[in-house]
């Protein structure tokens, strides 16, 4: 059977090439490709409005099923418009304007390889992307093409590409203290800031590598997103850092514990100024003595606007907490509380005085799942404990 004609159009490069629209001339009368040694006159832009027309490769197939592809050929001729560039960033096209180019087969930004589709060559026009992992951070500053006659290279640098970060470790802690801001592409560091709706505060960047930088949370945040910024662009953490609502950082928040409102302590005496234990950030902490059965660091509030979950998106309570002299090698059990939920609590263990100051996070679905917070209280557990003192700082809401 005799296979006829067939004349159609490729759907799929209709879509590729209907992104670019442009008032430019070219010329669809094809070329042939010359076969001296290729040149290179400059590189601009490929704007969003440049474009070619919508004119898409022809396909034939003829009696004894022989295909031909013939693809039309693009011939780009320049606009006030055009934009000449001598950098570029991965991931954007861009137009390489020269001779000899119709038989190229590689072009490669530093050494990495772009892809070259032959629909978009000419003998004097080459459009094509930067690869997104062209760029290192000791790159050599070349574009290279090379054709079936000989290559060239042009002297060509490509940006480097925004940071990214991923995560904060810890997600909150104290002004004074170092965190550790994970991602990539760190390179070249030029500030960190931590940005609030009222805070607009530069932190000191103790060090960086590629993926990490480690920082100093600077006075007076509570909560604010970290922004990178680096030759590249600027990037800002995926999370707010910091607490959404504080009970205790270096004092307590008004309405807490006796503070203008509440009260505090069940068997127990407090210090909410003490410094005899080095605390994790700041320069106090609370300082807790168990006097009797069941003694508790119980911060109950008084305040008069109610501390709504929902409204301020409160998903953890957040602590730490080191213990005494008075408590045991292997640490003393404790419960966390919310709101007298003594069905809901959350066990752990107070760290023993060797142990330093741990923190914990406790998802407040493990606590009741409460609509409000009126009471915070961390129990001892049992009849036991007369006599034991820990240190609890950094309390609050995440």
């Amino acid at each position: 059977m005799k296979i006829s004609h067939i004349k159609t159009k490729w759907v799929l490069a209709v879509l590729l090439l209907a992104g670019f629209v442009s008032c430019k001339k070219y010329n669809y009368t094809g070329f042939t490709a010359g076969t001296g040694k290729p040149t290179i006159t400059l590189v601009h832009t490929l704007y969003k409005a440049d474009s070619l027309p919508l004119n898409v490769p022809d396909s034939t197939i003829d009696t004894l099923g022989n295909l031909t592809v013939t693809l039309p050929q693009v011939q780009g001729v320049n606009s006030p418009q055009d934009s000449v560039t001598t950098s570029g960033n991965g991931g954007t096209y861009y137009v390489i304007l020269g001779t000899n180019l119709g038989s190229t087969t590689a072009v490669t930004f530093n050494d990495t390889a772009a892809f070259v589709n032959r629909a978009w060559l000419t003998d004097t026009t080459i459009i094509v992307a930067i690869p997104s992992n062209a760029w290192t951070p000791n790159e050599p500053n070349t574009l290279t093409v090379t054709t079936l006659h000989g290559s060239v290279t042009k002297t060509f640098h490509v940006n480097q590409p925004s940071p990214d970060i991923t995560g904060l470790n810890p997600s909150a802690a104290p002004s004074g203290d170092t965190i550790t801001i994970n991602g990539s592409l760190f390179y070249n560091v030029d500030s960190v800031t931590f940005v609030s709706s009222t805070t607009d505060v530069q932190a000191q960047v103790i060090s960086y590598t590629p993926t990490q930088i480690q920082v100093v949370v600077p006075p007076g945040i509570v909560e604010a997103f970290v922004h990178v910024y680096t030759p590249g662009g600027a990037a800002v953490s995926p999370s707010a850092f910091g607490f959404k609502y504080v009970i205790f950082k270096d004092g307590l928040t008004t309405g807490w514990g006796g503070n203008g409102g509440g009260y505090s302590g069940y068997n127990s005496t407090i210090s909410y100024t003490d410094n005899s234990n080095p605390p994790p950030g700041g320069t106090e902490d609370i300082m807790v003595t168990i006097s009797g059965s069941y003694g508790a660091l119980q911060i109950g509030y008084g305040g008069s606007t109610p501390v709504s979950v929902s409204t301020l998106n409160l998903l953890s309570v957040r602590f730490a907490i080191a213990g005494g002299s008075t408590i045991p090698a292997g640490g003393q059990p404790a419960q966390v509380v919310i709101n007298g939920d003594y069905t809901n609590n959350y066990q752990f263990t107070i760290p023993a005085s060797t142990g330093g100051y741990q923190t914990f996070i406790v998802p407040l679905s493990a606590l009741g799942n409460p609509a409000t917070i009126t009471e915070f209280v961390i129990q001892m557990q049992g009849s036991g404990g007369s006599g034991a003192i820990f240190y609890v700082d950094n309390l609050g809401f995440i």
